[in-house]
């Protein structure tokens, strides 16, 4: 009785199939609604595929960003050198034919972005800069450090630089004039057309320098 009863259920359900249904299970192809399945699978597949490679560039991108940024015009690398960090960025060098050959290497100790150093005034460049000190500055270093960067940074940039302990500044803006001496607070403050008193607080010689130094990078890549 049972075998009947199930029997007879095959045949009513067989008799719901598409003459091509039947066709397709005698010759074991798959079915309409076996192919959609398979078709929404695959298109799940490669859904998840693409949202995989979207993360993975994301990533790099974000990746990156930690390992540089811009600021004020001007872009920097994180390095690490062991328990040192540093902040590197490059000038770009020119023959007499304006050709570009080469770009050189400028490591800052401190971050730019978190400066607290103010800058009073308006940086002007101009190719003869004299630099003097009116005060030690050794740092244990760091004024030996200071001094070679603004010298080697305005050297590069194609200015001549010199110490004249008899220089001031000069009115008429014929050179610049950077002055590093002891103040309250580290600071920059222009005090004529192209001069400039960087004032240095508590052996702060580097967050000072690099301070003038991150401003005149934003001035050449204006």
């Amino acid at each position: 009785m049972e075998d009947a009863d199930e029997n007879k259920k095959i045949e009513e359900e067989e008799k719901d199939l598409s003459a091509e249904e039947v066709l397709n299970e005698i010759e074991g192809k798959p079915n309409k609604a076996q192919t959609e399945r398979e078709r929404k699978q695959l298109r799940n597949v490669l859904l998840g595929l693409g949202i995989f490679v979207i993360l993975i560039i994301l990533a790099v991108f974000f990746i990156k960003s930690i390992k540089s940024f811009e600021y004020k015009e001007t872009k920097f690398d994180i390095v690490r050198e062991g328990d040192l960090i540093l902040y590197n960025t490059k000038v770009a060098l020119f023959n007499e034919n304006g050709e570009h050959y080469q770009n050189y290497n400028f490591f800052l100790r401190n971050d730019p972005r978190k400066s607290k150093v103010d800058f009073n005034g308006e940086l002007e460049l101009k190719k003869l800069a004299v630099i003097n000190s009116s005060g030690e500055f050794n740092c244990n270093g760091d004024g030996i450090i200071a001094v070679l960067n603004l010298r080697q940074m305005y050297e590069i940039l194609g200015a001549k630089v010199i110490k004249d302990e008899n220089a001031t500044c000069s009115s008429d803006g014929e050179y610049m004039y950077i002055n590093l001496k002891e103040g309250e607070k580290t600071k920059i403050e222009q005090t004529g057309t192209a001069c400039y008193d960087i004032l240095i607080n508590n052996c702060e010689i580097l967050e000072g320098t690099e301070k003038f130094m991150v401003e005149t990078f934003a001035k050449v890549n204006e």
